[in-house]
């Protein structure tokens, strides 16, 4: 919950004297028994500061590490400060997870406020990672832990400098508040009360107000004040007259609620067997206080004198755990049961959950609740065993799923299905474990022998099936693994399991589109996958990065750098080295070909420092030849003969990927003889990937000129652009590989090759920047256009969507100027021009157009825009509007700010890249990020801060954030701002003012 929807009891009374106190340090505790004030002084604090706030109430059971973390992260969340809880994305490691929060906390400059309420059940273990978010607390931010007492991990800060302890005694009611108290339930604080009720209460708030709340109901409050001073132990004394005027049945039920952790009105109804129960209890004067979100709570003395009456009775754990259950409360629902030692009840509950719920569970608590339950109630039930095998996999946990599968063997017995579903998890673990035939062989009898209704069983033998074809490489392999894993996904998505479905997608678009050369296709393929993945998850950043990929195959590389930006943020969210290490390499692959050799040496020392499993694996080896490959590109001779020494060294891993690298060594700048015995060697490999095939033949064709054999150079030549001719990106010899593709285009069109003659003489692809700054390159290579008007032309056509009427570029070039002179000044600039640069701008009768082989960063991001905004919303729209916005770099041509002629098309893309901004923001708020809403409110305010409604919304989300103080920041530059067309904000700004300073 956030200190925003909190709200505090009608008998509250403010206590700024212990405020003021927490206010001294960025740590406090506060420490008491029940009934002391001590949630109500937290939310009250939280409130004063009016920044954002997360409360986390520890329950019984969070002891374990993984659970405490699950529980802050779900804290986090609801209060939409979902920068941190993605930062606490649960994996194998807890305190890693705490490392990730510290480092976000450090990283931003506004203020938050933790409070971790019954702290003391926290234990020892994560005890100690409370201590460690205390010690290491980043400066700005706050931490309030709130408790009976310290959990035992925790004890060191019961001592020590630098935190603010409050107890029982600065606790305890005042005078003053004592009085404020008898005011709010319309008491005379006169004649001695004050000081009576003080005396009788010992300063304890909860018996304080409960004695208030009995003299405001009772006819003669002096009368019933002498008789509460003879009542022994006021607040039992008072819950004993309860139970005394209530039905022996009703009054049984309320002490059987008192022992339950989630209380509802329904759940109350379940648990007792008595309609309307709650309403009974309250109009007889049990004091539940209702939360904003339903739930129901006594208070806490209150709450342990009805307990002591008697222990929770099974008939009412079960009834309560069927209401948890049916809510999705899972481990309430165990705990209870386990409570009463109903093992086989709690075991049931696990085993009935569906598949695509435990997919959302966090797997440190899925473990801790299975690890509650007695070995023989989940032998019992084995489904339990199999699900916690299950979230293994996501988690990264080998060795314990191993363990669990194995225990979910045995115990199936013969249940034959059961067993043909382990064996469908082992299957993807032969996978995992490069034990490719024996998995072949146990998901084909999974397939033979599962019923028509074994749904989870074929789905996955089918996945499993479909990724061994596609191991083998060989086009065999990719045409039979494609069908079998498009069914795979097809069915996922019926059965609702969106990152399986993700997987199944990712083999598909990588082992069968991207290495079949089929780019487009895996485009699209991962695309579809990212839109049924969380915005922040580790595999949303794998995926983002094989996107990328597969774009910079079709020499699209500001719509791959877009989706490499994003995998890095996760990569570093989630401390992922894989992900950080692949999107370093991708960038250097996309560096390699605009010659930039600074940038590609930076990138694959960037990769190397985000080793990891990776790196110990094949794709190391990958890694390391296909550096040698790429430096030696830019002309970095010597250290990509380093590179391919390691890369040797390791040929057994990779043999393909060493050779390819050997042969391009020595086809660019060594012995071309030695190059074509490699190069040749690699493409007699009946596993060579189509997307390579025609690089090798290009180097070979290279290396045939080198070494003076032009006709061969020119067949092989032919062959290269006709293998990428194949993968449907013809131009892709120019885009990758420019410098050697353009030398080599003639000779490939002249030997006859149709792909290559349909790209002269446009040779290499032009780019034409617009956006935040001007530039044109050829092959990645800066072309110089001459000052003054060619420049002036080049940019004109390029904003007014690559054509121009002749009459309107005479016009906006020379205003005023007659058309004789016009044309004539049009035909000197298109000669110097076309004398410098090539073919740039062309005539087409009396229409000026950019040549086919230009390509303009406004048009690919207005074109890219318009299909997001025409798909409506949703998460396909929102991936694309995503990919959109990230090639709308800024303004267009910032430098001709006050020509005519770019006035309307820079205002035009301002708004398409505006319109993108909401529809990521509807999304992102629609998903609970918040704090993705607000970055993305933020540069959306920053393009157009005239617009009013933008600021409030944003506003609004500050406040359900609690953070106030910022609230009232964004509305007043919406003031401002309004006050410059002498407008006044609106009535729902006044009342986003008056809610933030309330």
């Amino acid at each position: 919950m956030s200190a925003a929807g909190l709200s505090l009891p009608r008998y509250h009374v403010p206590r700024p004297r212990l405020v003021r106190m927490l206010e001294a340090g960025p740590v406090a505790t506060v420490v008491g028994g029940g009934g002391y004030g001590k949630t109500l002084l937290a939310t009250e604090f939280a409130r004063s500061l009016g920044v954002g706030c997360a409360i986390a109430r520890l329950e019984p059971g969070d002891g374990e590490p993984a659970v405490f973390v699950a529980r802050l992260r779900r804290a986090l969340r609801r209060s939409g400060l979902s920068d941190g809880a993605d930062a606490l994305e649960l994996d194998a490691d807890p305190s890693a997870s705490v490392d990730r929060l510290l480092d976000l906390l450090a990283a931003t400059d506004e203020a938050v406020l933790l409070v971790l309420d019954e702290v003391e059940h926290a234990g020892e273990r994560s005890g100690r990672l409370v201590a460690r978010l205390a010690r290491e607390l980043p400066a700005g931010h706050r931490l309030l832990l709130v408790g009976r007492r310290l959990p035992d991990g925790a004890s060191e800060l019961a001592s020590g400098a630098g935190i603010v302890r409050i107890g029982p005694r600065e606790l305890a009611f005042t005078g003053d508040e004592a009085a404020a108290v008898l005011g709010r339930f319309g008491l005379s604080v006169d004649g001695g009360w004050v000081e009576r009720l003080l005396s009788l209460a010992g300063g304890w708030p909860m018996a304080l107000v409960l004695a208030a709340e009995r003299l405001a109901l009772a006819g003669d409050p002096e009368e019933e004040l002498d008789r509460l001073a003879w009542t022994p132990g006021l607040v039992s004394g008072l819950v004993e007259e309860h139970l005394r005027s209530l039905p022996a049945g009703v009054a049984a039920a309320v002490v059987q609620l008192a022992h339950l952790p989630v209380l509802t009105a329904e759940t109350a109804e379940r648990a007792t067997g008595i309609p309307g129960v709650i309403e009974l209890l309250t109009a007889a004067g049990m004091p539940f206080d209702a939360r904003p979100d339903g739930r129901l709570e006594l208070p806490d003395p209150v709450r342990e004198a009805l307990a002591a009456h008697a222990p929770l009775s099974r008939d009412t754990a079960e009834g309560a755990a069927a209401s948890y259950a049916a809510s999705g409360l899972v481990a309430d629902a165990v705990r209870v049961l386990v409570t009463v030692g109903d093992h086989d009840g709690a075991a049931a509950v696990i085993a009935a959950l569906p598949p695509q719920t435990v997919g959302r569970l966090d797997f440190g608590e899925l473990s801790a609740l299975v690890g509650s339950i007695t070995a023989d109630a989940l032998d019992r039930h084995p489904r339990a065993l199999l699900h916690l095998a299950r979230a293994c996999e996501a988690a990264a946990e080998a060795r314990v799923r191993v363990e669990t599968l194995e225990r979910a063997s045995k115990a199936a017995g013969n249940d034959a299905a059961l067993l043909r579903e382990v064996d469908a998890e082992r299957a993807r673990d032969l996978v995992r474990d490069g034990r490719v035939d024996d998995a072949a062989v146990m998901a084909g009898r999974l397939l033979a022998t599962a019923e028509a209704d074994e749904l989870q069983t074929r789905v996955r033998a089918l996945h499993v099936l479909g990724r061994t074809h596609a191991w083998r490489g060989d086009p065999a392999g990719l045409a039979a693994a494609e069908p079998l894993l498009v069914e795979a996904a097809e069915l996922y998505g019926r059965l609702g399991f969106a990152v399986a479905r993700a997987h199944a997608l990712l083999a598909l678009a990588y082992d069968v589109y991207t290495l079949g050369g089929r780019f487009h296709e895996a485009v699209e393929a991962l695309e579809l996958a990212l839109t049924a993945l969380p915005r922040r998850s580790r595999l949303r950043g794998v995926v983002l990065v094989f996107h990328a990929e597969a774009l910079v195959d079709l020499g699209r590389f500001a719509e791959a750098e877009a989706s490499l930006a994003e995998a890095e943020r996760l990569g570093l969210l989630f401390g992922d080295a894989r992900t950080l290490g692949y999107t370093a390499w991708v960038r250097a692959r996309a560096a390699a070909p605009a010659g930039d050799a600074a940038r590609v040496r930076a990138l694959l020392a960037e990769a190397e420092r985000h080793r990891g499993d990776w790196f110990d694996h094949h794709s190391g080896a990958e890694f390391l030849a296909e550096a040698a490959a790429l430096l030696d590109h830019v002309g970095e001779h010597d250290l990509a003969r380093t590179y391919l020494d390691r890369a040797l060294a390791r040929r057994s891993e990779a043999p393909r990927y060493v050779g390819l690298a050997e042969g391009a060594l020595e086809a660019r700048s060594g012995d071309p003889r030695a190059a074509e015995t490699a190069l040749s060697a690699v493409a007699e490999l009946e596993d060579l990937e189509v997307r390579e095939r025609w690089r090798v033949a290009l180097l070979r064709a290279w290396a045939a000129h080198r070494a003076g054999d032009d006709e061969v150079a020119a067949a092989l030549a032919r062959e290269a652009f006709e293998l990428a001719g194949a993968t449907g990106a013809p131009d892709l010899p120019l885009r990758r590989e420019p410098a050697i593709a353009g030398a080599l285009l003639p000779h490939a069109a002249a030997a006859g090759s149709a792909a290559a003659a349909g790209l002269l003489p446009a040779g290499p692809p032009v780019g034409v920047t617009v956006l935040e700054a001007f530039a044109v390159r050829r092959g990645g290579e800066p072309i110089a256009l001459p000052p003054g008007r060619p420049t002036s032309l080049v940019k004109l056509v390029a904003v007014r969507d690559g054509r121009i009427a002749t009459e309107e570029a005479i016009e906006s070039l020379w205003p005023g100027v007659d058309a004789a002179s016009g044309r004539k000044r049009l035909r000197n600039v298109l000669n110097r021009l076309r004398e410098s640069s090539g073919d740039l701008v062309v005539r087409e009768g009396e229409t000026l157009a950019l040549a086919a082989s230009v390509e303009v960063d406004a048009i690919l991001f207005e074109r890219e825009a318009l299909a997001a905004i025409g798909d409506g919303g949703g998460a396909i729209a929102a991936e694309r509007a995503r990919a959109a916005l990230a090639l709308y770099r800024g303004d267009l041509l910032p430098d001709d700010r006050y020509e005519d002629w770019a006035a309307e098309p820079r205002e035009r893309l301002r708004a398409r890249a505006l319109a993108l901004l909401d529809l990521l923001v509807d999304e992102a708020e629609r998903d609970g990020e918040i704090d993705e809403a607000l970055r993305l409110l933020e540069r959306a305010i920053a393009a157009d801060r005239l617009d009013e409604s933008r600021h409030l919304r944003s506003a609004r989300l500050l406040l359900r954030q609690g953070k106030r103080g910022r609230a009232l920041d964004v509305l007043r530059a919406a003031a401002a701002a309004l006050r410059e067309l002498d407008l006044e904000p609106s009535e729902e700004h006044r009342a986003l003012v008056r809610a933030a300073r309330a």
